[in-house]
């Protein structure tokens, strides 16, 4: 009836749907195997690019670990040869470069180890500039320093180092406001914690 209908033979007709048949498995046929062929290399692509951004991060673990290595160099282990030789003065663009570069850690970084090392960074730049009369500045940077260790104290609250280190800073931020003549400011700071200048 479909050959009738076409004005076709039937023969005809059933040779156009063989072909069709044909050209269909063909396609599929060589599809597959471009699949097949493509498929693996895809697979080594794709786990190559995995190892390399692994290596990548493991490398960057690494250089971030020898940067705070060198910060911790350069503020605390420099700093008695300095102060020896009475240029304790030379450290001031250090620290400055130290809070540049945690200013650029992104903060879910923040391992407690992290946050050890900045805070202290921060705490020990603070002294820095107390002892050079920088009373803002060095009031802006104790309470970032209080802050990160109160940070870490709620991140570890059954590390008692973490507790000190706090209890420390809070000490020396209320010095540095009992000498800007912040005595109220100190007083709160004392019962609330860091509380704000």
């Amino acid at each position: 009836m479909i050959a009738a209908l076409l004005g076709v033979e039937f023969d005809e007709l059933k040779r156009r749907h063989e072909d069709r048949r044909i050209r269909r498995c063909v396609v599929g046929w060589c599809f597959r195997e471009r699949w097949g062929w493509l498929s693996p290399r895809f697979t080594l692509f794709a786990f190559a690019e995995r190892r390399f951004a692994q290596q990548s991060a493991i490398r960057a673990a690494n250089a971030r670990n020898e940067a705070e290595k060198l910060v911790e160099f350069m503020l605390f282990d420099l700093r008695p040869k300095l102060e020896a030789m009475g240029k304790l003065n030379l450290l001031e663009s250090a620290n400055e470069r130290v809070r540049a570069y945690y200013e650029t850690v992104p903060p879910e970084e923040d391992s407690p180890d992290v946050l050890r090392r900045r805070a202290a960074a921060f705490q020990q730049s603070g002294l820095d500039l107390r002892n050079h009369g920088d009373v803002q500045k060095t009031l802006s940077i104790l309470l970032t320093a209080a802050a990160l260790r109160e940070k870490l104290v709620k991140l570890n609250p059954h590390d008692a180092d973490a507790h000190l280190a706090l209890a420390d800073t809070r000490r020396i931020l209320a010095n540095q406001r009992q000498d800007a003549g912040d005595s109220e400011g100190c007083a709160a700071g004392n019962r609330a914690g860091v509380g704000s200048s």
